[in-house]
């Protein structure tokens, strides 16, 4: 009964919110100031609630009664939850529920309200205006509280539910279905009067609303291509209208009129919004399906629910980027219209469906997957999946159109073409007369300078490459489909992998031809995700076809499959960027393309031994880089003794203490070290220099930090401390391994605590060490730059400076690009010694100890 009235608390800070201030006026001084003397310095979320846009002189303007508050939807939430937290005091279990999902209504409601507040007071119209107050939130947070209360009163009562689990997964289905119907209803609605503007065509225009899936498709355009004006006037003379009233009141006019002249554009898809409604689509046609196994429907509607919240608040917050989007969106960042609970209600929904998914599991008798693919099946289904999928990707936009301006290599528009365009000949507008960013024709009719190309020419071009990209992707197409029709028959398993092969391998002749085909005087072609993603896809089509006959994978290549998302972040993260050391062969500049380089052999390498100067820097830098890698190495069996006698410890509180104090230090930056650093060293403010000074240790202040005196051990001093606890991690664990009834062995017979670590612990650590200082040997050169980067300074460079460093200060931070061909020689230098010495440590230790980890 305690829990319950807490509703009622949580009822009373919803009633109590109303009281709390909402909006705050600023009047811009431009205003007339008998006018803003009518303006109150406030208004309550109670004041908002009764008069809306009122709260305002709108006597005096009529044009702010534009400003659309949404007040409806906070009275209608708070009655909701004063009503819902009313049932929910009545003491009885089956009152619960009902409460329950009132509340989730009216804290849709109050969301809806407290984000339509958000998006008026960062419009162009009303932001230098309207200053939103935390008291708008208020009720929000209230409902939110209430629903985690209701949840809890719930989980308390242990009553099983009598539903069965076909029941639920018919329930999930429905109610996912229902949710996509909801993003057919209207999500932002825009009704303005007809003297909004100066032409009356152009504020019918305005009037309009937008449904989720209008939005998820893009199929409404900007502003500007739906003028009744004409193409270049459309629009352009909002303010003259009952807004011109409102210009005063607006942070930036220009931007009002950016909005209306933005040169119409293609609008992308909302891909996560279409794909959530897909997925509900499809878990509804599983959940009719009963042979299929119930985990199918369930995953597709928490994937489906995961999209659709993450994408519902891009769907209702406006944003800057909204001055460039669709017609409603750019009205919205205006300041007009409203948004609704739509978005909302659609997320709701999809996370009741798959709520009653879960539950569909949860009361089963069998909650385990059943595959409902026959065995021997199983490999051919997976291998018809993903030649479905290769096909959809040929069709999707798989190039991706780069024009430059005549004469110069900044890119102006970027247009994508899909298979299934170039396939039926349709060439987007974009790409036949491209445009700037100002949206001004790139060509003319006239020839211009550079290159002599005309818009006809260009248009000729590019249609050309539109066309031959349509016969390349039928090309695939048939191919693909081929090889799916031996999968599905079970004929010719090895045409089927030539086939599948032969189809990867013209999506890579495709990507080849559609990139050298493109004058480079009009722009370039690359390939986008789906061209690229087609790829991998053909090509494990043809591994899994190969075993198309066999119900299962043999062990080998199951392993291999395991390990092939490693394997290939491998290959992305550490062998792709090595297309960087091409540079150190070509005098590399910056913004200009590789074809443009001027390539100089391996000048930057005999630069490196032949100039006095570099060598001289070399020599300094690699001694600072030998000494303070050496340093470690020296002191590497320190983690292992730490841990020897950390695990020595009896209690087992203090070592836990003990083991994350010296532990934590590791998730500390370099720049937070040196913070920390200069708290205790610093030559004036230092807390140990004025120690120091007060007990008459020293006679003036020491520059510890400032000083290059002793500066390997200071900085072996640092990273010992802030490595020492994460290094004895590993050996930790190693002691863990060891069999335990040594120990016990070694007690029976008499040994002591130092009889035990030296018999028993050092030998078991000794293949960990021996493994982590071989690691450390290969890696001498490779010892980082964060830390000497934070503590170097103009008295310590020369001894602080190692080879990273180096690097890092004759390229990046030197400003230019004259010595970056030169450090990526060094980088390429530095790697090819770590190389040698790891496979020379490896070839000592296989010589010395018959053990060897490569």
């Amino acid at each position: 009964m305690k829990k319950r009235w807490l509703l009622l608390a949580t009822a009373l800070l919803c009633i109590a919110a109303l009281l709390l201030p909402a909006l705050r006026f600023t009047v811009h001084n431009q205003v007339a100031p008998e006018l803003s003397e009518q303006f109150p310095t406030s208004a309550t979320v109670a004041e908002v609630a009764l008069h809306g846009a009122g709260v305002m002189p709108v006597d005096a303007v009529p044009a702010l009664s534009l400003a659309q508050f949404g007040q409806g939807y906070l009275i209608a939430g708070i009655i909701l939850l004063v009503l819902s937290s009313a049932i929910g005091l009545i003491d009885k279990r089956k009152m619960l529920l009902p409460a329950l999902v009132g509340t989730i209504i009216s804290a849709a409601m109050l969301a809806v309200f407290a984000i339509q507040m958000s998006n008026v007071c960062n419009s162009l119209l009303f932001t230098l205006l309207l200053d939103l107050q935390a008291g708008v939130w208020v009720p929000l947070v209230a409902s939110i509280a209430q629903i985690i209360v209701l949840i809890v009163m719930l989980a308390n009562h242990k009553k099983s539910t009598s539903v069965k689990d076909t029941t639920w997964r018919m329930m999930g289905g429905v109610i996912g279905l229902l949710a996509v119907l909801c993003m057919l209803l209207p999500a932002h609605v825009v009704s303005v009067p007809d003297t909004i503007t100066a032409n009356s065509a152009d504020a019918a225009l305005m009037t309009r609303s937008l449904s989720l899936m209008s939005e998820s498709l893009g199929k409404e355009p900007n502003l500007r291509s739906l003028g009744a004006s004409g193409e270049q006037a459309a629009f352009t003379q909002v303010l003259t209208g009952d807004l011109a009233a409102l210009e005063p009141f607006s942070a930036d006019a220009t931007n009002i009129q950016g909005i209306f002249t933005t040169p119409p554009q293609t609008t992308p898809l909302n891909v996560m919004l279409l794909a959530g409604a897909c997925l509900l689509v499809l878990a509804f046609i599983l959940a009719l399906i009963r042979p299929v196994d119930r985990w199918f429907s369930v995953c597709c509607e928490v994937l489906a629910m995961v999209l659709l919240i993450v994408s519902a608040p891009s769907v209702m917050m406006i944003d800057d980027g909204d001055m460039f989007a669709t017609a409603t969106r750019q009205l919205g960042k205006l300041g007009l219209g409203c948004i609704t609970v739509v978005p909302i209600a659609v997320t709701l929904l999809a996370f009741s469906s798959a709520l009653c998914g879960v539950m569909s599991i949860r009361t089963a008798n069998e909650p385990y997957f059943v595959n409902p693919v026959p065995e021997k099946r199983r490999i051919q289904a997976v291998t018809i999946l993903l030649a479905v999928i290769s096909l959809a990707l040929m069709l999707a936009p798989g190039l991706s159109f780069s024009f430059t301006k005549p004469g110069m290599n900044k890119v102006q528009s970027t247009v994508q073409v899909s298979g299934i365009e170039a396939i039926i000949g349709r060439t987007p507008a974009g790409i036949l007369s491209p445009m700037s960013t100002q949206g001004k024709p790139l060509y003319s009719e006239t020839a211009s300078k550079s290159g002599n190309l005309t818009e006809s020419d260009v248009s000729s071009i590019t249609s050309g490459l539109c066309s031959l990209y349509g016969k390349l992707c039928l090309l695939g197409i048939v191919i693909t489909a081929a090889a799916l029709v031996l999968v599905v028959t079970r004929r010719a398993r090895k045409a089927a992998v030539a086939l599948f092969l032969t189809a990867a391998v013209e999506c890579v002749i495709t990507w080849l031809v559609m990139r050298t085909q493109m004058p480079k005087v009009i722009g370039s072609i690359s390939g986008t995700f789906f061209l690229y993603g087609c790829i991998p896809v053909l090509a494990f089509a043809a591994f899994f076809s190969w075993f198309a006959n066999t119900g299962e994978l043999p062990k080998k290549y199951k392993l291999f499959l395991m390990m092939l998302p490693f394997l290939l972040a491998v290959f992305l993260f550490s062998y792709l960027p090595l297309y960087g050391w091409s540079y150190a062969f070509f005098n590399y500049e910056f913004g200009k393309p590789m074809s443009e380089q001027e390539f100089v052999g391996f000048k930057w390498f005999v630069e490196l031994f032949a100039n006095q100067g570099h060598r001289e820097n070399m020599f300094r830098v690699m001694k600072n880089t030998f000494a303070m890698s050496g340093l470690g190495l020296l002191t590497s069996w320190m983690p292992m003794l730490f841990a020897i006698l950390l695990n020595e410890v009896g209690n087992v509180r203090f070592r836990k203490f003990v083991q994350i104090f010296t532990t934590l230090p590791n998730f500390i930056s370099w720049a937070l070290v040196f913070s920390f650093a200069m708290a205790l060293f610093a030559m004036d403010t230092g807390i140990f220099s004025k120690f120091m000074l007060a007990i008459g240790a020293i006679d003036q202040p020491v520059a510890w930090l400032n000083s290059g005196e002793h500066i390997w051990l200071k900085m072996w001093a640092w990273s010992t401390w802030k490595g020492l606890g994460w290094g004895a991690i590993m050996y930790l664990a190693a002691i863990a391994g060891i069999d335990q009834e040594l120990y016990e062995a070694a007690q029976v017979d008499g040994a002591g605590r130092w009889a035990k670590i030296r018999y028993i612990t050092l030998p078991g650590l000794l293949p960990t060490f021996f493994v982590l200082l071989m690691l450390s040997i290969s890696n001498i050169l490779n010892n980082g730059m964060d830390q000497y980067l934070a503590f170097q300074n103009t008295f310590n460079k020369n001894t602080i400076e190692v080879l990273d460093l180096y690097v890092y200060n004759i390229s990046i931070a030197s400003g230019g690009t004259v010595l970056y061909s030169f450090a990526t020689a060094i980088g390429i230098l530095k790697t090819v010694v770590s190389v040698t010495l790891l496979f020379s440590a490896n070839f000592a230790s296989k010589k010395l100890r018959g053990e060897s980890i490569v």
